[in-house]
């Protein structure tokens, strides 16, 4: 008996808790509203600030997150705020922001944030309301490599290891 076997073509395999990215007015305690970017199950992700409050979202499982909008390019406009929560294992957050101001939750696992700024060079500052980006890096021993950026970093539950490396200037 003959056996014909047929491949299937090749396919990438999506992971079971997809990136989930919303963008919605939140109103302030005196009445305004801002626009905040809510990036949740972010595990491999890249987000980048190319106008004044114009930010591209990329991941490694797909080209573009999907916005939902008539273009669909994972391009969001007039974004106020930047929250990105990371995953329980080992994320790869990459955040180039130039005036945007964004919080950083990573849970568990060995995770890597990198921060690139247009700043003149890195400062960490003690007060959280003087920073442009604020991190909560969660328990694990985590990477966090600074360029160009003032920043905070809440103290957290792991031998976290923070590198900055300002020779590449702003962006």
């Amino acid at each position: 008996m003959d056996r014909l076997i047929e491949s299937l073509e090749g396919r990438r395999m999506m992971s079971n808790t997809p990136v989930d990215v919303t963008l919605a007015a939140v109103q302030n305690p005196d009445g305004s509203q801002k626009n905040v970017l809510t990036i949740n199950n972010a595990m491999d992700l890249k987000v980048q600030q190319f106008g004044p409050k114009e930010v591209v979202v990329t991941t490694g499982t797909q080209s573009a997150v999907y916005t939902g909008a008539a273009d669909d390019h994972g391009d969001f406009l007039d974004v106020d705020q930047i929250v990105i929560r990371g995953t329980i294992g080992g994320d790869s957050i990459i955040l180039m922001d130039r005036d945007i101001p964004a919080l950083i939750y990573t849970n568990s696992g060995p995770d890597v944030i990198s921060l690139y700024g247009s700043a003149q060079t890195s400062v960490f500052t003690t007060n959280p309301a003087d920073a442009l980006i604020v991190i909560d890096p969660g328990s694990g021993r985590d990477m966090i490599e600074v360029s160009n950026m003032v920043l905070y970093v809440y103290s957290s539950k792991g031998p976290d290891i923070v590198s900055v490396d300002d020779s590449l200037g702003p962006i």
